[in-house]
């Protein structure tokens, strides 16, 4: 029991650095597009967009690995497979809509947009709120098992 419990202690912290990783990227993206607003160089703003989608991929392939330990039957965590699986469907959420404020800012934002920029913020909200609680019950499983 120990071997797993460690084994899981390892997977959760690995997630976590995934999910840094994440929010590294996000600043990237997102100072990149400043930059892009200011200077008007598409290329290195479409540069950069390549290289965020390489790492988020990246990632998103190194959790889903972690995730199907979690189903192993040595392992079988399946409420933590929920949870990351959770996780990814918000982060994959929050990308797109990351993606569409940035490309209705980059259109000028005409009035008749102001209601899909204003929806589609909201929604990142959300979802980086639910990520975040989310990430909360990992922390609480890291500190649990620490203990153990």
């Amino acid at each position: 029991m120990e071997d797993s419990s460690s084994n899981t202690l390892n997977l959760l912290r690995k997630f976590l650095s995934l999910q840094l990783r994440r929010a590294e990227a996000y600043a990237k993206l997102r100072d990149g597009f400043s930059e892009y607003m200011i200077s008007g160089v598409e290329s290195t703003y479409q540069q950069l967009c390549s290289e965020v989608t390489i790492e988020f991929s990246d990632c998103s392939k190194q959790v889903r690995e972690i995730e199907s330990q979690f189903l192993n039957p040595d392992c079988f965590r399946d409420d933590l497979a929920r949870l990351l699986r959770s996780v990814q469907e918000l982060e994959k959420q929050k990308l797109h809509l990351t993606a569409t404020i940035q490309v209705l800012k980059k259109a000028g934002r005409p009035s008749e947009r102001v209601v899909t920029h204003e929806n589609s913020v909201q929604g990142v909200q959300e979802a980086v709120t639910s990520i975040n609680e989310h990430l909360e019950e990992i922390r609480y499983e890291i500190a649990a098992l620490e203990s153990e």
